[in-house]
C-alpha cells in the first residue's frame, strides 16, 4: 500500500516533471494513402505500426492478389512492394499499377542480392528499390522524398504539344508513365494518339504515343484549375490524362531532369 505521505511525494514529483517536460502535441497526420505489400507478416506489421504514426491511411497486404483488390478499391499515392510474393508476384503487381494506377509511385523492397533487380525495377516504373534488411527510418525518408516530388514536381513547367488533326495544347504534368494535357479538343477515354509531338524547346521535339485514360471538361470562358492548380488558358477547355504507350529514352531523361 502507498501511504498518504508517499502519495503526496509522488504527486509532487509528477508535477515537477510536468513543468520540466510539458505535454507534447501529437503531430498532424499526413493525408496520403500508403499501401504496404509483403508476405513477411512480422515485417509488414512493424511497417504498418511505424507508418501509422505519420499517415492517416496505411493499408497492409500479404499477397499480390490482396494488393490488387485494394488498388481497385482505393487510390494510393505510394505503394511499398516486395517482389517475392506467393501467388501473384511483385513484378505482376507493379505491372498492374503501371497499367491501371499510373499516379501511384512504387518503392520496391527485396531480399535479393542480384544487382540487376534494381535496374529491372526502375525500368518497369518503380521510383526506388531498397534491399532488405533496411531501417524503417530510411524507408520513411525515401517515402517522404517521393511524396515531396509528387507534390512539387513539374508544377511550374509547361510544354507546348500538338497531336491529332491540328490539335494543340499545353502539357502541365509529366511522369515516367504519362502526362496531363490541357487542349482545345475533347477526346473519349480509350482513344489512342499515335502522333503526340512534345515541344521541349524551339527546334527540339519528342515524338510520343499514348492512350487517353482520363478526361476533364470545362465550359468555355470559365475559369478552371484542373487538378494541378493551373488556370485554364483561353481556348483550352479540356484536360486529358494520357498513358504513354511508346516513348524514346530522351523523354525519360527529360523527366529525370525535372525531378532534380
Amino acid at each position: 500500500m502507498v501511504s498518504e505521505l508517499q502519495a503526496c511525494i509522488l504527486l509532487h514529483i509528477f508535477r515537477e516533471l510536468s513543468c520540466i517536460c510539458p505535454e507534447r502535441k501529437t503531430p498532424e497526420l499526413r493525408p496520403e494513402n500508403v499501401l504496404l505489400v509483403d508476405d513477411n507478416e512480422l515485417l509488414l506489421s512493424g511497417m504498418k505500426r511505424f507508418f501509422e504514426k505519420d499517415f492517416v491511411h496505411v493499408t497492409a497486404s500479404t499477397t499480390g492478389e490482396d494488393a490488387i483488390v485494394n488498388l481497385r478499391q482505393h487510390s494510393y499515392q505510394v505503394v511499398v512492394l516486395d517482389i517475392k510474393l506467393p501467388g501473384i508476384s511483385g513484378w505482376e503487381v507493379l505491372d498492374y499499377i503501371k497499367r491501371n494506377s499510373a499516379n501511384s509511385s512504387v518503392i520496391i523492397i527485396t531480399s535479393s542480392e542480384d544487382p540487376g533487380i534494381r535496374q529491372e525495377a526502375i525500368r518497369r516504373g518503380a521510383v526506388e528499390c531498397m534491399g532488405k534488411p533496411f531501417g524503417l527510418d530510411d524507408l520513411k525518408h525515401v517515402l517522404l522524398e517521393v511524396l515531396s516530388h509528387k507534390r512539387h514536381q513539374r508544377k511550374l513547367k509547361t510544354y507546348p504539344v500538338r497531336f491529332g488533326n491540328k490539335c494543340t495544347g499545353l502539357v502541365c504534368n509529366l511522369s515516367f508513365t504519362g502526362m496531363f494535357i490541357i487542349t482545345d479538343k475533347f477526346f473519349e477515354c480509350g482513344t489512342t494518339l499515335n502522333d503526340i509531338i512534345l515541344e521541349v524547346k524551339e527546334g527540339e521535339v519528342i515524338p510520343l504515343k499514348g492512350e487517353v485514360v482520363r478526361t476533364v471538361e470545362s465550359p468555355p470562358n470559365t475559369s478552371h484549375s484542373f487538378a494541378y492548380g493551373w488556370q485554364l488558358p483561353e481556348g483550352l477547355n479540356y484536360g486529358l490524362g494520357i498513358k504513354l504507350l511508346e516513348q524514346p529514352p530522351v523523354y525519360s531523361s527529360l523527366v529525370n531532369s525535372l525531378l532534380l
